[in-house]
């Protein structure tokens, strides 16, 4: 009895070994659930809407609106994000002129969860081409995981273009499942 308490006495005060680095996990991204197929909205009043631009990380959907009172504020801030213009909806005061694209999408989300539909990242969609580079680089979405709501996500933007009468371009996204490895 001596010998298994004193072996895990040992075993439990061993050092751990160190965790893996990521690039040695066999941990995968999996691709989005459904099939493109699934997602047929290629066309709403007022605006265009391109067919799926395929990559890695995902599929990227650009949704552009050529009329409308305000803009979407698309100028760089630094060497960081885009900060131009309106983040508060709900404040028409502020958003008289320039809608930020991330309160846009921000929105979009929202009022599809309140549908139960999970959307899924913010910022620079599938596909992007410069992170350092200007707006039209960042393909800049928010997304979905699953094709079958790829056309609710596009609706969903379309409509909140015409809501608040934004002329410019954002993307919906079908984006990977990250896979996640606990250590």
């Amino acid at each position: 009895m001596w010998r298994f308490l004193l072996l895990g006495i040992f075993a439990c005060s061993a050092p751990r070994p160190p965790a893996r680095a990521a690039t040695e996990s066999s941990c995968r991204a999996q691709p989005p659930l459904g099939d493109p197929s699934q997602s047929t909205l290629r066309s709403a009043a007022g605006f265009t809407i391109s067919p799926p631009q395929s990559c890695p990380d995902g599929s990227y959907i650009r949704i552009e609106r050529a009329t409308g009172t305000r803009r979407l504020g698309t100028a760089r801030v630094g060497e960081g994000g885009f900060a131009e213009g309106c983040m508060d909806l709900a404040d028409p005061a502020a958003c008289k002129d320039v809608i930020n694209p991330a309160a846009l999408l921000r929105q979009a989300g929202l009022e599809l969860q309140s549908e139960h539909i999970e959307t899924a990242g913010l910022g620079a969609g599938p596909c992007a081409s410069d992170m350092n580079g200007d707006y039209s680089t960042w393909n800049f979405a928010t997304g979905v995981h699953d094709w079958k709501n790829a056309d609710r996500l596009i609706a969903k933007i379309t409509e909140l273009m015409d809501r608040y009468d934004v002329r410019g371009y954002v993307g919906a996204s079908v984006y990977t499942i990250p896979c996640v490895e606990l250590q």
